[in-house]
């Protein structure tokens, strides 16, 4: 009969880490010497796992995020800089200037920059139009031209109004 090898949480919590980080469990095995199909049976079973991995993903996702964040920092840094003080250039004879930026240029990092701004603050970064609200459009068009033909008006029943302006005048027409 085969070796049975009993492993502990630790040995789940490792195997689960370098799973976060390598996706791949033909790996976490040979780096652990863990058969794959042990590994394989904690990924189903084991709540040890599950937690391992999830918390492995999110340290991660934060280490990312941190160096995300610090590139977006320096990237916002130097860009103010070449705004405020112009694009570095070379000169014919090899020395560096600085040159004010273009109109063009100014414009295109101003866009994306708000653009990059909404979508961190979950705001819409475009306006869609689609044929169905086109042809609503139409359709709303087309009727206040053919009311302003026909000289009718339309009323409008607010929450608070409890009679149309018809029946309004109906009531006039009774006393």
């Amino acid at each position: 009969m085969g070796k049975i090898t009993l492993y502990d949480d630790t040995a789940k919590i490792n195997a689960a880490c370098l799973y976060a980080a390598s996706g791949n469990y033909s790996q976490v095995a040979r780096d652990t010497n863990i058969p794959r199909t042990t590994i394989l049976s904690w990924a189903k079973d084991s709540a040890v796992w599950v937690e391992s991995l999830v918390k492995a993903r999110q340290e991660i996702n934060d280490e990312i995020l941190a160096g995300n964040l610090k590139l977006v920092i320096k990237t916002n840094e130097e860009t103010m800089d070449r705004v405020e003080h112009g694009d570095y250039v070379l000169t014919k004879d090899g020395k560096q200037i600085r040159v004010p930026m273009k109109g063009r240029d100014l414009a295109v990092v101003g866009g994306i920059k708000e653009d990059k701004a909404r979508v961190a603050l979950g705001q819409a970064t475009s306006i869609s139009v689609t044929q169905d609200s086109r042809e609503l459009a139409e359709v709303c068009k087309e009727l206040s031209r053919a009311m302003r033909r026909d000289d009718r008006v339309v009323s409008v029943q607010t929450k608070n109004q409890s009679k149309t302006d018809s029946e309004d005048n109906k009531d006039e027409e009774k006393e």
